[in-house]
């Protein structure tokens, strides 16, 4: 695993540094959709901030980092649900969502970490869309009512 930095704000920004050199910036970007349930909603995203002249490589410590820091992040923020989309616009969301469920099922050796997929298709795309909580936290299939009725909302502002 890597070292990395945290700036400490509303939206909380973590960055480390590959043995290749590389910077991975992770973030996770405060939501509430107006919606008291979501009001401890973390989008998550996170991407290599690539040089000139730099190559990504397999590295496991990065997978192994990125996991650590949303350990570490849902270990100090017990009610945060930590929301994030594999993007379907090059066709590799399922393929995304392997290395994820792959990475979580390796990280949460303890079960205290749960982990809620639900694929949302629109004219266009099919969204796969993933959640992260503490297992005590939100229950499953209240998540799904919610997330699904928050979905339809959202429909309906087209």
């Amino acid at each position: 695993m890597y070292r990395y930095k945290q700036i400490e704000d509303e939206n909380p920004l973590f960055s480390f540094i590959t043995d290749a050199g590389v910077k991975y910036v992770l973030e996770l970007s405060k939501e509430d959709f107006d919606n008291n349930y979501f009001k401890n909603l973390y989008v998550l995203s996170f991407y290599p901030d690539i040089q000139k002249g730099v190559k990504l490589s397999n590295d496991i410590k990065i997978k192994a980092t990125i996991s650590q820091i949303i350990i570490d992040f849902l270990g100090n923020n017990k009610d945060a649900l930590i929301h994030y989309i594999c993007d379907s616009s090059d066709k590799k969301q399922y393929s995304r969502n392997r290395l994820f469920s792959k990475w979580f099922n390796e990280s949460n050796t303890i079960d205290v970490y749960s982990k809620f997929n639900l694929n949302y298709p629109t004219e266009d795309l099919v969204y796969t869309l993933e959640f992260l909580f503490i297992s005590q936290t939100y229950n499953v299939k209240e998540l799904e009512k919610k997330v699904k009725q928050q979905m339809n909302i959202f429909s309906n502002y087209k």
